[in-house]
């Protein structure tokens, strides 16, 4: 599935394998929430940024640190944003579940499993207990912890355009 516009600043694209993944332009530098895990859909992904916003991507929101969301962060730069809960426990006995579930998937390679695997997990820079306020440029996103699908599952809201992004917390 191709990556479309949901407003005139915020863009998606719920066709990668494992995450959706939003971007928010907002004069500022992009805001991304989730990355792609492919090497062909981060470098996809990554490409549709550039062409927004030659400063490319500002920050990286994850809506928890299930591996399907985060292994692009390294690839697509940019400050990551997570709740505490998902800093803490990034770097534990598979608490992104990458090693017990990469290769489960009949439809990825044996090439994208071993990038997936040996990708460098990159730690939050800003992280929150319950809440968080972004204001970049005219744009306002508000982070919420909810747990639910994780111990460290957030929402984020983009204000101005009303739009929610639940990550795994509704599929």
């Amino acid at each position: 599935m191709a990556i479309q516009a949901i407003t005139k600043r915020i863009h998606a694209n719920t066709g990668y394998d494992g995450a959706n993944v939003v971007c928010v332009e907002t004069g500022e530098g992009v805001v991304l929430v989730d990355t792609p895990m492919i090497p062909r859909d981060i470098a996809n992904w990554k490409e549709f940024v550039l062409g927004l916003d030659a400063r490319g991507v500002r920050c990286i929101t994850l809506t928890h640190n299930h591996f399907d969301h985060i292994i692009g962060c390294n690839q697509l730069g940019g400050a990551v944003i997570m709740q505490e809960k998902g800093r803490a426990s990034l770097l534990g006995e598979d608490a992104t579940l990458r090693e017990s579930m990469a290769g489960l998937s009949p439809d990825r390679t044996p090439e994208e499993v071993d990038f997936i695997l040996s990708e460098p997990l990159i730690p939050a820079q800003i992280t929150f207990a319950a809440h968080l306020m972004l204001h970049l440029g005219e744009t306002t996103l508000e982070l919420r912890y909810v747990g639910g699908h994780s111990p460290d599952s957030i929402l984020v809201y983009a204000v101005e355009d009303r739009i929610l992004m639940t990550g795994d917390n509704l599929t």
